[in-house]
């Protein structure tokens, strides 16, 4: 049986019921008739439901309404599943982060920051794709630098230095992302104190993860350019996400070279 909150109670919670709808509404759109920013006139009652990582609300909404706060609540326990996955930590700091994190969708390929910019906001990539690339100072030329993919979390020196970044940060299309600012991971160190370990554990697993990507581009490149799309299966129909000249320019080889090995593979 629902258990219908005073307006005191769901005011306490209207943060974490309208970041639900922050991603889909920009600008305000309409689902099942709601607008979104008046969305919560219209919620009479929650189902609360105790999880692990604290207070998920189940709300009694139209099916349209409800399927986008289920999405986000299930993308919320990926993130939460990820953390863990380095040093749990307590169902209060996950229902924190439940509040302040705020989702993006790029429909189309989109820079971030550009280099020299210093890069405000740590992403947590919940599907899809994101680059880091570099241009030569003289000639401009681009190089790709880095590929994120599905759970990688995104904040590298300029984030965490606030300093000017040495690559341009750019979403993929079709990529959703959760994100925070550098003002939100700092207050979060305030409260939660054993994050900043966690922090420090996601950082050396970075740091692993380019060692074996070092490790990748030193192999004879038919054993490369395998190794890359077994890494990144969705990226094997060309031009679907990452064009191939930029797949070309991470790996260090030519357009024509990526395509004829890349045919290779599929015989």
């Amino acid at each position: 049986m629902p258990v219908r909150f005073s307006w005191h109670t769901r005011a306490t919670y209207s943060v974490q019921v309208t970041r639900a709808f922050t991603g889909f509404c920009n600008p305000p759109a309409t689902h099942s008739g709601f607008k979104c920013k008046s969305l919560l006139i219209f919620i009479s009652a929650f189902e609360p439901v105790h999880t692990r990582y604290g207070l998920k609300l189940k709300c009694l909404l139209p099916t349209k309404t409800n399927h986008l706060m289920k999405k986000h609540q299930e993308i919320l326990t990926q993130l939460y599943k990820t953390l863990d996955s380095y040093k749990k930590q307590s169902p209060a700091y996950y229902e924190y982060l439940g509040e302040i994190m705020k989702p993006q969708y790029f429909a189309k390929d989109e820079v971030l920051y550009e280099q020299g910019q210093v890069i405000k906001k740590a992403y947590f990539l919940s599907s899809g794709f994101m680059m880091a690339n570099h241009y030569t100072e003289k000639e401009g030329d681009k190089h790709v630098v880095n590929i994120f993919s599905r759970n990688e979390i995104i904040s590298g020196k300029s984030f965490t230095e606030q300093t000017p970044s040495d690559y341009e940060l750019v979403a993929c299309k079709g990529t959703y992302v959760l994100h925070l600012t550098y003002e939100e991971v700092n207050t979060i160190y305030s409260k939660f104190p054993d994050t900043q370990e966690q922090a420090m554990i996601i950082l050396a697993d970075k740091e692993k993860k380019e060692l074996e990507t070092k490790r990748m581009l030193g192999l004879d490149r038919m054993a490369m350019v395998a190794e890359f799309y077994k890494r990144y299966p969705e990226l094997l129909k060309p031009g679907k996400i990452i064009k191939d000249r930029d797949i070309a320019s991470f790996l260090m080889i030519g357009q024509s070279t990526l395509r004829a090995l890349r045919t290779k593979l599929k015989h």
